[in-house]
C-alpha cells in the first residue's frame, strides 16, 4: 500500500513538472498581440482603475462591464505596469489566463487511471487549438471561468464541500455565466451533504462575497455591481454575436445586427424561442439529477452521482444555453471545453471533443484571424458550416447522455 502510495506522488510530481513547463513554453511563445477591441477594453479599463481607484469601475459614466472578480486583475496589472505602457504590455494579461489553463488540465490529468500515459493526455488537452486559442491568441479570460467552474464540480464529486462552493462563487464573481451549472454543483452536494450543514457554509461564503465587493461598499456604489450582472443580459440585444450557433442554421445573414427582439414565430421573439428551448432540453438533462437530488433530500440514504454523468451534463447545458439562446458571443462555449476533454480522456468519448474543439477554434479563428488564410472564401469559417458542426456535436452528446440513463436504468 504505501508502494502504491509513493508511486501516485511520484506520477503527480511527474505531472506538476510537466505543467510547469508547458507553462514556460507558452510563455516564452506568448504573441504580443490579441484581438484588438479586447486588448483596448482591458487598457482602457486598466487606465480607469489606475488613475481613479478600483471602485470607480462602476461608477455611473464608467464603460467597465465585467464583474469584479477580473477587475482584480487589472487592478494588479495597473500596478505593475507604467501608465505609458498601459495599452502597449495588455498582451502580458495573457499569462494569468494561461496559468488557469494549466491548472485545470494539470486537475483534469490527476483523474486519469495510473494505466494512462498522464503526460501524453495532459499535452493533448493543453496543445489542443481549441483550448488554448482563447487565451493564448485571443487574450480572453474564458479559461479562469473554466477553472472554477470545473474544479467546483470536480470537488463536489470529491465531497469537499467547502472548496467547491468557494470556487462557484468565486466563478459568477467573475462572470455571472457560470450559473448555468449551478444546479449540477446542488445535485452533487445533495448526494452527501445534508441542508443543514450546507448552512454552515454560508458565513464563509458571505463573508468571501463582502470582502469582494468592500471597495465598492465604501464608494457607495455597490448596487450598481447588481446593475450590471442584470444588464449583462441585454447588453448586446443581438442574435449571435458570432457564435454560430442554432439561429445561424435559420438565417444566412450577420446576425449581429439583428435584433433578438423581432417576432420569429407565433407572435414569440428570437429572445423567447431560444430561451423556451434552451429551458426544456436543459429541463430534460437536468431531471434526472432534480430526482435524485430530492430522493437524497428526503431520504436518509444518500445517491451518488458518477462522474460521468455529472461531466456529460455540464457538457451539454453549456452547449445547449450557447446553441439556442440569442445574445451569445462565440466565446460562450468555451466551459464546455473542458468538460468535454474529460469525457473524452476518462470514459473514451473522443469524437465530441474532436469536433466541438474544431469547431471552437474555426469559430475563434473566423473572428481573430491569426493565421493568413482567406477566410471569407473558406467553407471551414463560414458561420452555417461551423453550426452544423456544434449541432452534430450536440447529437453526440445527446446520444452519449441517453446511453448513461439507459444503463442506470439497466442496473
Amino acid at each position: 500500500m504505501r508502494g502504491k502510495c509513493k508511486s501516485m506522488e511520484k506520477s503527480k510530481r511527474h505531472l506538476f513538472y510537466l505543467a510547469l513547463a508547458s507553462y514556460w513554453v507558452l510563455i516564452v511563445f506568448l504573441p504580443k498581440f490579441g484581438h484588438s477591441w479586447d486588448n483596448h477594453c482591458w487598457g482602457l479599463w486598466a487606465e480607469i482603475i489606475q488613475n481613479n481607484g478600483i471602485a470607480s469601475a462602476y461608477n455611473s459614466d464608467s464603460p467597465i462591464n465585467y464583474l469584479p472578480l477580473y477587475l482584480y486583475v487589472l487592478k494588479v496589472y495597473a500596478l505593475i505596469v507604467p501608465h505609458s505602457a498601459l495599452f502597449e504590455m495588455t498582451y502580458g494579461l495573457k499569462a494569468l489566463a494561461l496559468l488557469f489553463d494549466v491548472g485545470s488540465m494539470y486537475l483534469l490529468c490527476t483523474l486519469l487511471p495510473k494505466s494512462r500515459k498522464t503526460w501524453l493526455f495532459f499535452l493533448l488537452g493543453l496543445f489542443n487549438i481549441g483550448f488554448i486559442y482563447n487565451a493564448f491568441i485571443w487574450n480572453q479570460v474564458d479559461g479562469i471561468l473554466s477553472f472554477l467552474v470545473f474544479s467546483s464540480l470536480i470537488f463536489a464529486d470529491q465531497k469537499k464541500a467547502t472548496s467547491a462552493l468557494i470556487l462557484f462563487l468565486l466563478a459568477i464573481n467573475f462572470k455571472l455565466q457560470g450559473i448555468v451549472l449551478l444546479p449540477i454543483l446542488l445535485a452533487l452536494l445533495s448526494s452527501f451533504i445534508a441542508a443543514k450543514k450546507l448552512l454552515r457554509i454560508l458565513p464563509i461564503l458571505i463573508a468571501l462575497e463582502i470582502l469582494i465587493l468592500w471597495p465598492f461598499i465604501l464608494a457607495g456604489n455597490v448596487w450598481n455591481v447588481w446593475e450590471i450582472a442584470k444588464g449583462s443580459m441585454d447588453y448586446y440585444p443581438s442574435i449571435s454575436m458570432n457564435a454560430f450557433n442554432f439561429w445561424h442554421l435559420v438565417y444566412s445573414i450577420d446576425l449581429m445586427f439583428k435584433k433578438d427582439s423581432l417576432e420569429f414565430i407565433w407572435g414569440f421573439s428570437h429572445k423567447q424561442i431560444g430561451l423556451s428551448l434552451f429551458i426544456v432540453f436543459s429541463s430534460l438533462v437536468l431531471l434526472p439529477l432534480l430526482i435524485k437530488s430530492i430522493q437524497n433530500l428526503v431520504s436518509k440514504t444518500k445517491q451518488s452521482i458518477d462522474l460521468k454523468n455529472m461531466l456529460i451534463s455540464a457538457t451539454l447545458i453549456v452547449l445547449l444555453f450557447f446553441y439556442f439562446n440569442t445574445q451569445m458571443h462565440e466565446r460562450y462555449i468555451h466551459m464546455a471545453i473542458i468538460f468535454s476533454t474529460a469525457l473524452a480522456f476518462l470514459y473514451g468519448a473522443w469524437a465530441q471533443w474532436i469536433l466541438l474543439s474544431i469547431a471552437y477554434a474555426l469559430s475563434l479563428e473566423s473572428i481573430c484571424k491569426f493565421t493568413n488564410l482567406n477566410h471569407a472564401q473558406l467553407m471551414l469559417f463560414k458561420p452555417q458550416f461551423i453550426a452544423i458542426l456544434y449541432t452534430i456535436t450536440l447529437i453526440l452528446l445527446a446520444i452519449t447522455w441517453l446511453r448513461s440513463q439507459q444503463t442506470k436504468t439497466a442496473i
